[in-house]
C-alpha cells in the first residue's frame, strides 16, 4: 500500500518563504485594508500554504498578498514567525496545481482574462492535457467545462505572450482587467492584424458587450469589404474620430458605430440620415419625441410626449396641432413629408 505523504505545520520566517521562484502566484493582487489591520493587531490567523523545495527553504502556493504585504514592511513591524502549513514535497506539480485551484475564491478575485490566459497557457506549456483543465481548472475560475474554451484561452495566451515577449504591444491595466470573454473576442483578428484592433481596444477602453458588439461589425464591415479591420480604422474619418480631443469616450463609440453602420447597411443609414433630418425641420416641443422602429420594417410612428401636469399636455398638444397644420416650401405638410419616406 502507498504511504501517504504526512504534511506538516510549522513557524517559518519571512526569510524562508520563496515567492519569486514560485509558479502559483497566478492572480497578483493588493491585501485589503481590512486585512492588513488585522495582520497588524492579531497576526496570520490562516496559515499560509507552501511546499518544501529545499532545506529550509519553501516555495509559496498559496497566500501571496499576505506574505507580500508582510516583506513592505519596515523590519520594525514584522512581528515573528509566519505559520505555514507544508505541502509533502513528494507530491507532483500536478497534484499542487489542483490544491492551488481549490484555494481559489471567485468572488475575490474575479478572475481576469489576461491572468487567466496566460495561467492556461503555463499549464499546457508544463504538460497538462486540455481536457484536464477545462475539466480540473475552469469550473473553478467561474468558467463553463469545455474543451472548446480551454483551447482559445490557451491559444489567446499564446498570442498575448508573444506580443509581450516580442514587445510588440504593452498591455495596460485596463487590458489585464479586461473578461476571458472580452479576451476570445480578440482571437478572430489574430496574427498580425491584431495590433491595430488593440490599439483601438485601448483608445476606446471598451470591454463587455459594447466590445463585443463594435468588434462583431467591424468583423462584418472588414468581410463585407474584403479589406482588413486595421485598414478600415485607418480610413481618414474613422482616424478623426479617434484621434479627437476634447471628446467622452461614450461619444466616440457611438460616431464609430455610426461610421460602421454607413458602411454595412449603406442605404439603411441614408434612411435613418433622412428621416433624423426631417424629424428636425418640425421643430417640435423639448419634451416631445418621435421614433420609428430601428430597421423601418413598421411603417408606424412612435410620438412621445414627457408631461407633469394637464396643463403641459394640453400645450403640447396645441403646439402639434400648429405644427402639423405648418407647410414647408414644397407646399407640403411637414408631417406628409416624414412619412413620405416610408412610401
Amino acid at each position: 500500500m502507498k504511504k501517504t505523504p504526512a504534511w506538516k505545520l510549522i513557524n517559518l520566517s519571512i526569510d524562508q518563504i520563496e515567492i519569486n521562484e514560485s509558479q502559483f502566484n497566478w492572480f497578483p493582487n493588493s491585501l485589503s485594508e481590512k486585512d492588513s489591520n488585522s495582520i497588524l493587531n492579531h497576526g496570520i490567523q490562516l496559515p499560509c500554504l507552501v511546499q518544501e523545495v529545499r532545506d529550509s527553504k519553501y516555495n509559496l502556493v498559496d497566500g501571496f498578498k499576505r506574505v507580500i504585504w508582510i516583506r513592505s514592511l519596515d523590519d520594525s513591524c514584522k512581528k515573528g514567525n509566519i505559520t505555514c502549513l507544508v505541502i509533502p514535497g513528494a507530491l507532483s506539480f500536478w497534484e499542487v496545481v489542483m490544491i492551488r485551484v481549490e484555494t481559489l475564491t471567485n468572488g475575490e478575485n474575479k478572475f481576469p482574462g489576461f491572468r487567466v490566459c496566460t495561467l492556461l497557457k503555463m499549464l499546457h506549456k508544463s504538460g497538462f492535457q486540455k481536457n484536464e483543465i477545462a475539466n480540473n481548472v475552469l469550473p473553478q475560475l467561474g468558467l463553463e467545462s469545455s474543451l472548446r474554451l480551454a483551447s482559445k484561452l490557451i491559444d489567446m495566451g499564446n498570442i498575448l505572450m508573444k506580443l509581450e515577449e516580442k514587445k510588440q504591444f504593452v498591455f495596460s491595466e485596463f487590458f489585464k482587467k479586461l473578461s476571458c470573454e472580452d479576451l476570445i473576442t480578440l482571437q478572430k483578428f489574430s496574427g498580425n492584424g491584431i495590433l491595430p484592433i488593440l490599439n483601438f481596444v485601448g483608445k476606446m477602453e471598451l470591454r463587455g458587450k459594447k466590445l463585443r458588439y463594435i468588434l462583431q461589425i467591424l468583423d462584418e464591415v472588414s468581410r463585407f469589404q474584403e479589406i482588413s479591420a486595421g485598414e478600415i480604422l485607418d480610413i481618414k474619418q474613422f482616424k478623426e474620430v479617434l484621434l479627437k480631443k476634447n471628446i467622452q469616450n461614450p461619444e466616440r463609440y457611438r460616431l464609430i458605430k455610426e461610421l460602421l453602420n454607413s458602411i454595412r447597411y449603406p442605404k439603411l443609414y441614408d434612411f435613418r440620415k433622412k428621416f433624423t433630418q426631417r424629424r428636425e425641420i418640425l421643430n417640435l416641443p423639448r419634451r416631445v419625441s418621435l421614433d420609428c422602429d430601428y430597421n423601418f420594417e413598421d411603417e408606424d410612428m412612435i410620438l412621445k410626449l414627457q408631461f407633469s401636469s394637464l396643463n403641459e399636455l394640453k400645450k403640447q398638444l396645441n403646439d402639434l396641432e400648429v405644427i402639423s397644420s405648418k407647410k414647408n416650401n414644397g407646399d407640403k405638410c411637414g408631417w406628409e413629408d416624414l412619412f413620405s419616406l416610408l412610401k
